[in-house]
């Protein structure tokens, strides 16, 4: 079986989608699927580290601006079609041009928010089928499965509006795309107490607005030397030299930039200040409190709806958020004990119980479905 991916990354766009979307490919291959990529160079692209996993990838070129875009709220329909670059017509030429020289393709997944049943259509007569990775639930598409690891209420309608009748829907966090890593990982957790002896600050692979900064600031005025904190940052982070310095100069504080064992981060934290992206599924897969900055308009609903169930503590969004609330959110923390205790409970109960992780259970389906 052969399957296509279409992705991208950028300082503007983020890691996470390139990330989920390498965690599928590698299940498929090991189902003997021959997996591609088809990413478009942009500034700050994690497209190396497609390549250092075993992966080719076709790259397309970039022509979008390098400084970051300001997100308006509500965000206007056609908002995301600017991170693509290019024309959806002129992406669609390209990625036809870089599936026929592949070769047959058997499945196309797709996972970006500036693509919708326009740019789906184009596809149909490259690819047997069609996958769909969203988040937004926003626009219309044209696909044989859809999925959507986010927890939302009202999903199902939602998405009977803007799929095919016949379209399989793939829906909440069962289906998060984590790592193997966080399944072994998942065997080693402890239950938590609620004590808060080591904290990890992750603001996921580019952090923009860099809020890392603002939680260390947080950190001097916590002024607990007591603590040790983990401090992560990706290497297409443009605030990482500052960053590292900060790090530096607090006691306790260590500094990892682009690490390969965060599920043990995570194991071993008691707090986490963090975004709201897709690393959310991954603390609560393991059940790590946390406290949440919402970083994109795209973070704002799934964070809620996490609060909401009592997972996790949602600071707000980031314009709003200072280095002053940070620590006065961790202060609260720290004599919360039986508060933290809860909200381990219900990050866990998110899941259900399950030997498979979701990206095991995508990868069978769409083996399945390629053999009907």
């Amino acid at each position: 079986m052969r399957v296509a991916i279409r992705t991208d990354s950028s300082t503007l766009i983020g890691t996470g989608h390139v990330m989920r979307c390498l965690t599928l490919a590698k299940q498929l291959r090991q189902n003997q699927a021959e997996v591609v990529f088809i990413s478009r160079a942009h500034n700050g692209n994690i497209i190396s580290e497609i390549e250092l996993n075993g992966f080719q990838v076709f790259r397309l070129e970039s022509s979008t601006p390098t400084t970051p875009i300001p997100i308006p709220v509500p965000v206007p329909e056609k908002f995301y079609a600017q991170w693509l670059g290019v024309s959806t017509k002129h992406d669609a030429e390209q990625t036809s041009d870089a599936m026929q020289r592949f070769g047959s393709v058997d499945w196309l997944i797709v996972d970006h928010y500036a693509l919708d049943i326009d740019w789906e259509v184009n596809m149909r007569s490259h690819a047997k089928n069609v996958m769909v990775i969203d988040d937004l639930a926003n626009r219309s598409h044209d696909c044989n499965i859809l999925l959507d690891q986010n927890l939302y209420p009202n999903s199902r309608s939602l998405y009977s509006y803007l799929v095919p009748s016949d379209c399989e829907l793939l829906l909440g966090p069962q289906y998060a795309l984590l790592r193997d890593e966080f399944r072994k990982a998942k065997k080693r957790i402890r239950p938590r107490s609620g004590d808060i002896n080591k904290i990890l600050i992750f603001f996921g692979g580019t952090d923009p607005h860099n809020l890392t900064s603002r939680a260390l600031h947080a950190l001097k005025q916590v002024n607990r030397h007591d603590l040790r904190v983990d401090v992560v940052v990706g290497e297409t982070n443009p605030h990482r030299n500052e960053i590292q310095v900060i790090t530096e100069l607090i006691p306790g504080c260590r500094y990892h930039c682009q690490i390969k064992n965060m599920a043990e981060k995570m194991v071993n934290a008691d707090l986490s200040i963090c975004a709201g992206g897709t690393t959310t599924w991954e603390r609560a897969y393991l059940g790590l409190p946390a406290l949440t900055v919402i970083m994109a308009e795209n973070q704002r609903q799934m964070t809620e709806s996490v609060a909401a169930t009592g997972a996790c503590i949602n600071l707000g969004w980031h314009e709003s958020v200072t280095s002053r609330s940070i620590a006065e959110a961790i202060n609260d923390a720290l004599v919360s004990r039986e508060k933290l205790a809860r909200m381990s409970i219900c990050a866990l109960s998110l899941f259900e119980e399950n030997d498979k992780t979701g990206a095991e259970a995508v990868a069978s389906l769409i083996m399945e479905k390629s053999c009907v």
